[in-house]
């Protein structure tokens, strides 16, 4: 009777030892990922892959920030004296873009304002000037002017690659009276520059002056970018006097 009761023992702790062999290879198996290329990773490694890491890191690529010439580096380099300016974070790092002029007086009277345009970005402590545009005077003995146009102005990422598209636009004129300005619209995307050329709307009320056509410069097939700027052009062109 004995040796039945100790062979009923050893077969239940055998089964049991079995069972626990069989849970820990079940375990390891699920802490085990096969991948295409063979090699095995862990599971606690595979979670630095989760979707919700990528939305984070996407994120990331573009953001709209506000604002401030107190917040502004030294760094960032720009002629003439700045009239505003806008900020966005992207795959070149923290972007500044300053909208600056120069002017020039005589007898306490404005004779000439040129206008420039700086885009600063700056990763890892490494300051690089992305583009420079600038509108300077030329010979001209009538009355010239020279405006940025701000309802121009805006920071999108239209095909979603991780630059920011920078649009903006300004005016310029030498005349003695009421004639169309030279307009131009343009968007800078990671130091390229793409351009409507044209002229401007003057709606004087009784009377429209111009008829705000354009030609492209700079398009090489980005689609998304010409219509945004088309768009732009539609609703900024036209100036009431």
């Amino acid at each position: 009777m004995k040796l039945v009761v100790l062979f009923t023992l050893l077969a239940v702790v055998s089964c049991e030892k079995k069972t626990d062999s069989e849970t820990k290879e079940k375990e390891n198996e699920a802490q085990v990922i096969q991948v295409s290329d063979g090699k095995e990773i862990k599971a606690e490694e595979k979670k630095l892959d989760t979707p919700q890491t990528k939305k984070v890191e996407k994120a990331l690529d573009f953001v709209k920030l506000k604002y401030d010439s107190k917040d502004r580096p030294s760094s960032v380099k720009f002629p003439g004296k700045a009239k505003h300016g806008v900020r966005w974070q992207d795959r070149n790092g923290d972007n500044w873009f300053i909208f600056s002029s120069t002017r020039a007086m005589q007898n306490g009277k404005l004779q000439v304002e040129n206008l420039y345009g700086t885009h600063v970005a700056i990763l890892d402590g490494e300051v690089k000037t992305l583009r420079s545009v600038k509108e300077l005077k030329t010979e001209c003995e009538d009355d010239w002017n020279a405006s940025f146009e701000q309802r121009a102005v805006s920071i999108l990422d239209l095909d979603k690659d991780g630059y920011g598209e920078l649009s903006f636009g300004y005016r310029v004129t030498c005349t003695s009276d009421v004639s169309p300005n030279t307009y131009k619209l343009m968007v800078l995307e990671n130091g390229e520059k793409h351009i409507l050329r044209g002229s401007d709307i003057i709606d004087m009320g009784s009377e429209v002056i111009g008829d705000g056509e354009y030609k492209m410069e700079g398009f090489k097939g980005e689609k998304v970018l010409l219509e945004h700027l088309k768009k732009v052009w539609k609703n900024t062109v036209k100036v009431k006097l």
